[in-house]
């Protein structure tokens, strides 16, 4: 951050010895500790970049029960970093955040109704992907809006109809 005479607050960046007392911390089981030396990994901030490191650190600090780190590591196994998606493993975390209460339990919740809904690692189920956007939507927060925009815009997708041009070629013609 800068100033507004456009110096820069604080002490300059220095990725090692954030990365130093980052670790500190995480050695003592600090989550917050854990998460930010896992995502120096990810970013390859003062180490050299490794994926699988990082996910260990922020598997660590996702088990101590915080649903924001929880959240992460659903995300990052939904997203399949550098590798193949594992929608099982992202089921469990994305689980464990949605059972807790705040933004990252309700950002959890529209993952997982979105996996419901597309059938991604979990039987196809409007049903439950409904009951997961309604928790969403009841927790009161800024995704209630996100949920509920996603969910009518999936719905509407469904109504695409595919046209023929006169001369032979295709269009699509979305009613939204």
């Amino acid at each position: 951050y800068k100033s507004r005479s456009g110096e820069p607050y604080g002490l300059p960046q220095d990725y090692e010895a954030a990365l130093k007392w980052f670790t500190l911390a995480a050695e003592q089981g600090y989550a917050f500790g854990e998460f930010n030396v896992g995502l120096m990994y990810r970013m390859g901030q003062g180490v050299k970049q490794d994926d699988k490191i990082a996910l260990q650190w922020i598997t660590r600090a996702a088990k101590q029960g915080l649903p924001r780190f929880q959240y992460y590591v659903g995300t990052v196994y939904y997203g399949g970093w550098g590798g193949e998606r594992n929608y099982e493993a992202a089921l469990e975390w994305l689980t464990l955040a949605a059972n807790q209460t705040g933004v990252w339990s309700a950002a959890s919740q529209l993952k997982l109704g979105e996996m419901y809904l597309q059938g991604l690692g979990v039987p196809k189920n409007e049903k439950t992907a409904d009951q997961y956007f309604n928790l969403t939507q009841l927790s009161g927060n800024l995704f209630r809006r996100m949920a509920l925009d996603f969910h009518n815009l999936i719905l509407r997708l469904l109504t695409i109809r595919v046209g023929q041009f006169s001369g032979g070629g295709s269009a699509v013609q979305y009613e939204i």
